[in-house]
């Protein structure tokens, strides 16, 4: 049987050390290398742009099987309570997401990482 096996680690998009959170929405899965060469860096304004649609898609896959809490996580991060996961709740998600990192990045006068 082949069998492709996906080598990554679990990152925490706004570093722990920054937010001190571990909501779903926060762990996105990246490569080994990346996720060592950002560190306790916020990723660029420019960069979650470009990869909102697979931002978007691990939190497909974390609702998939973690439906309930990830609906709290996000819930309670946007302020909304949630009983789906649609195109609208994607959206506000995902722009909440980057009005926290831009918040964080403001306040906590912290390195950004370009990718």
């Amino acid at each position: 049987t082949d069998r492709t096996v996906v080598d990554f680690e679990v990152d925490h998009a706004i570093p722990f050390s920054l937010w001190g959170n571990n909501d779903l929405w926060n762990l996105l899965p990246a490569s080994k290398e990346a996720n060592k060469a950002k560190g306790n860096k916020l990723p660029t304004r420019k960069l979650i742009d470009a990869h909102k649609d697979l931002i978007i898609e691990a939190w497909g896959m974390l609702y998939g099987s973690e439906r309930q809490l990830f609906l709290d996580h996000a819930g309670s991060f946007t302020g909304h309570n949630w009983d789906d996961f649609g195109r609208r709740e994607q959206d506000e998600l995902f722009s909440t997401f980057k009005d926290a990192v831009e918040y964080t990045a403001r306040n906590r006068v912290a390195e950004r990482w370009a990718g």
